[in-house]
């Protein structure tokens, strides 16, 4: 047994394994940037701030929130946008569980009005087509696509209608997409996927996406990512409060599961927020570029 075995077998019969793993977990997620998966500290609201600042004044914006739950996003995302005077865009919200659904549509029935909110039913996967659908209930926000690896049925399962965003872009005649915010509980590559045509024509901004656990049952990674977008014009990056840290290539440390938000950005945008630009050491640290 070596000296670092020794002195860590020494601190486990002090203090006991449960605190080391505890304490050690908060130190790496401290290190991860990954405590709290909050959108007011992990960035998501923060990016809002920053793309408003890459926008040209009063240009049209074109403004996804895919899986908009009962619109928390979208309404942060309006207020950024007022508080910017920004006047000219459309934010369209996607959510299929119908309860959140209706909710978004009063909370948002003045903007609807003017054409400033769009709200739509469907869900957003990597075809056009239908879906199962599991709803979890009237106040959650954990309804859900039903993935090929899960065989839920019965209670909750319902058949929804999703669109390929290639398909709606073409559908809705939307030249581009500034921002897209994707939380689709573990659908997230999917979504992408189905932009396509739209990765490879440079015609979306940025994409932030969710990653967590659940794309495990979608059988989905970061890898399956990074490989889609070789050969782009885009930037990978996780989220933070402090910025985007990009990452030029998938490295095995990224691929933990723990849940976290990435960013996808067009390689001329990307510079323009903050970043950092990363590489791991052969110690498995992100160090700079």
């Amino acid at each position: 047994m070596d000296r670092t075995e020794r002195l860590y077998r020494m601190a486990e019969a002090l203090l006991g394994r449960a605190f080391l793993w505890r304490l050690g977990r908060l130190l790496y997620m401290g290190a991860r940037r990954e405590l709290r998966n909050e959108p007011e500290t992990n960035g998501e609201y923060a990016l809002q701030q920053w793309f408003l600042k890459t926008a040209e004044t009063n240009a049209p914006l074109t403004i996804f929130d895919v899986g908009a739950n009962v619109g928390n996003w979208t309404e942060q995302m309006r207020a950024a946008l007022r508080l910017a005077d920004h006047q000219t865009f459309v934010i369209r919200a996607f959510e299929p569980a119908d309860a959140q659904f209706s909710q978004c549509r009063e909370r948002f029935a003045g903007d609807m009005a003017s054409g400033k909110i769009c709200l739509d039913a469907r869900g957003v996967g990597a075809e056009t087509g239908t879906v199962r659908f599991q709803v979890t209930g009237s106040d959650t926000g954990n309804s859900a696509i039903v993935s090929g690896c899960n065989s839920a049925n019965g209670a909750g399962i319902v058949e929804i209608p999703v669109v390929a965003l290639d398909d709606l872009a073409a559908e809705c005649g939307y030249a581009r997409l500034d921002l897209v915010k994707v939380d689709t509980e573990g659908n997230d590559f999917n979504v992408i996927k189905g932009a396509r045509h739209l990765f490879e024509a440079g015609a979306i901004g940025i994409l932030q996406f969710e990653y967590n656990w659940r794309w495990v049952a979608f059988g989905h990674t970061l890898y399956d990512v990074y490989g889609f977008l070789e050969g782009t014009s885009y930037r990978i990056g996780k989220l933070t409060a402090d910025g985007i840290e990009f990452y030029a290539r998938w490295h095995q440390e990224l691929e933990r599961y723990f849940e976290t938000n990435y960013v996808i950005a067009r390689a001329d945008l990307a510079g323009r927020l903050p970043h950092q630009s990363l590489v791991f050491d052969e110690g498995n640290t992100p160090v700079p570029a």
